[in-house]
Formats: C-alpha cells, structure tokens, sequence
C-alpha cells in the first residue's frame, strides 16, 4: 500500500524530515509532479585503464567513443555470443575524454550503474573476457547511493543535475531517453556519498523506490532481472534501440549479428510495453493499444497506488484461449509484459491474466511511426 511505501522511507540510512514525505492528507499521490528517491537496487560499478574505452566499444551495444567529456552517458547492453541479452548499464564518462584540446588529459575512467543482484555476474563477464587488455573493474556501490529524480518539468531535473556535482559519478539525465524527447522518460539519476541526500531538492517530495517503479512500469522501461533476463531475452523486444541503448553505426561487437539483422529485417513480432491490470468491472478512459498522452502529473488517475496485485513473474496472457504474452514485472495495477502483437491487437474479447483484465497502453515516447 501507499501508505507503507511512504513510511518506509524512514528506514532509510538517515534521518528525513517530515516535510519530505506525504500521506493521503496533505498530497494526493496521483497529483505528483516531481518526487526523488533511493534506488536500493542499483550499484555503481568503475572500469578505468588504458584500454577501458575499447574494451567497452567491443563488448557493449552503443558507440562508447561518443562519449567523448567528463559527464557523457549512454544506455547500453551486454549481449552472449548469441545475441541474447547478458547485462545492461548506464555507462557515465567519469575520467578520460577530450577537454578543449585533442588529447586526453587522463586516463579513461567509466562508471557504471547496473542491477545490484547482477554485480558478480557482470564483474566475471568482463574478466572472462577482458584477456590482456589494460582495464581495472571493480565494485564502488559501498561508497555511493544512487538516487532518481523524476518529474514532469524538465526545469526541476536541469537544476537537480547542475546542483549535483560534488560526487565522483557525474549527476546525468537519464540516458534511456528516445532522440528528440524534450523531458526523459525517467528523469534524473544522481550519486552521492554513503548516507548523503542528493542536493537541490528541498521542494521534492520523498517517496519509496515502489513509487519509482511504478512510475518505470507505466513508462515500459524493463529492469533486468524482473523484465529482461539474462541468456534469454532479445534487446529489440525490449525496445533497447527506442532507448537509445543500441548504435547500428558502429564496429563489431559481441553478439551484434542477432541484433543487426533483426534490425535490418524490421520485424519485431514481440515487445515489451506497460499494461493495466484491471479486476473484473473495471475500466479505463483509455483502450488497448492507446496512447498515453504526456501530462503534468507522473501518473494517471486510474493507477491505483493504494493496492498491490500478486501475479508470478511469467505468467501467460491469454487471448481467447491462445497465447498473447507474459506478465513480468508489476508495480500496483501496471506492470510490463511481453506482448505478441498480432495476436493481443486483434483479440476481440480482450486479453487476461489470471483473474485479471490486461490493458496494453502504448507510452508517450514510443515512436509515432509504431503501427500494430
């Protein structure tokens, strides 16, 4: 429930004032605006050395030179020699890069932040591979927490992210971000030192990481490990290239093949996106397959942050019978499914879920030219 959600906050590592956070009486949740909070689950890991700028342009799916100063990020994906999905960052120059001359001032430093349960794994793939080149990895997420900030109003995250800049990891706009998207889908992310609060958002309100990933569901923005699964999944599907996540210009990479040529083929039969769970008599203002159109408020009225909803990871969706998905993750009444197009679009009783209705909503930031 919200209220939990809310509360938790006060098990955090320091204390909050009171003001930061928010109860049915002073704020209605879906009246929010902009909000900031802890992201447990997230850990910074560092690459640095001489060959670190390389090593990562031929493991990793995106154009690593381009991020050429101090405070550049991108989204990126670790593919297997298949092709399949392994890991994904959000890769941040720390170090290195070209100031106003032509040579580097430093030696190449990167941060990376990933999914904390994925740590290990990611740290054996990169020795696994990494033979004799002169890079270092290592875990920093002892030292660092790391913080979202989302908010309708690109103003409030420019100047989060200008008022951060104490910390070794750059304060960056989240870089799972179409070209062209005037505020992020996901707003900001800001390291700080161990116990610190992140500076310039004493306006804020406070909320629970539940409240964050609500908000990720409903924009279909897959986490690993709950959305996207190693060994298994297919970055398309996941919309990897909508993000940003996936350079087509570049060299060779490990597992592009799969990648290129489902990219060049253009058919993507299965993709992730959010979806409404709706008990039996609910409904939405919205049908299947609509838009959800840009707002002032981070989420809309029909998602309710008072009630969760237990369903397995993996469950089938079914279209009168037939197969049309699965449910992963959930947040409340949204969560993020694997949607077989064809066949959800054209179900004329629906879809469902166990004993739940499943709504497919299209987010704001998909691209105007998606047809079904």
């Amino acid at each position: 429930p919200i209220m939990a959600a809310i509360r938790a906050t006060s098990a955090l590592r320091r204390p909050i004032p009171t003001r930061r956070l928010f109860s049915s009486e002073n704020l209605n949740p879906n009246q929010l605006k902009s909000c900031f909070s802890m992201l447990d689950h997230m850990s910074v890991v560092r690459i640095r050395g001489e060959d670190a700028e390389k090593f990562l342009q031929g493991f990793t799916t995106n154009n690593v030179p381009s991020l050429s100063q101090v405070g550049h990020s991108q989204y990126s994906l670790w593919l297997n020699q298949r092709g399949r999905y392994m890991h994904d960052s959000i890769i941040i120059r720390a170090g290195g890069g070209f100031g106003s001359g032509e040579k580097k001032e430093e030696e190449d430093e990167f941060h990376l932040l990933c999914e904390r349960s994925s740590v290990a794994a990611l740290l054996n793939h990169i020795k696994k591979f990494k033979f004799r080149s002169k890079v270092l990895s290592e875990d920093i997420s002892d030292t660092l927490d790391v913080w979202s900030v989302l908010s309708t109003d690109i103003g409030v995250l420019n100047l989060v992210v200008e008022g951060n800049t104490a910390c070794t990891t750059p304060s960056i706009f989240d870089p799972r971000t179409p070209a062209g998207s005037t505020v992020p889908p996901l707003g900001a992310l800001v390291c700080t030192p161990k116990g610190s609060l992140p500076q310039a958002v004493d306006e804020l309100v406070q909320v629970d990481a539940s409240i964050y990933d609500a908000y990720r569901c409903l924009q279909g923005i897959p986490r690993s490990g709950v959305d996207l699964f190693r060994e298994d999944s297919l970055i398309l599907e996941a919309n990897a290239d909508w993000l940003s996540g996936v350079s087509f210009s570049k060299g060779c990479y490990l597992g592009q093949e799969l990648t290129a040529r489902s990219h060049h083929t253009g058919v993507i039969r299965k993709r992730l996106m959010p979806v409404a769970l709706l008990r039996g008599g609910e409904r939405l203002p919205i049908s299947a397959f609509e838009r959800l159109e840009a707002s002032d408020f981070l989420f809309p009225e029909w998602l309710d942050l008072e009630t969760e909803i237990d369903i397995p990871s993996g469950e089938s969706i079914r279209a009168g019978g037939k197969a049309a998905g699965k449910l992963f993750g959930t947040s409340f009444n949204v969560g993020i499914a694997q949607v077989r197009l064809k066949e959800a679009s054209t179900a004329t009783d629906g879809l469902v879920c166990m004993e739940y209705d499943v709504v497919p909503i299209i987010p704001s930031w998909w691209p105007d030219s998606f047809t079904l």
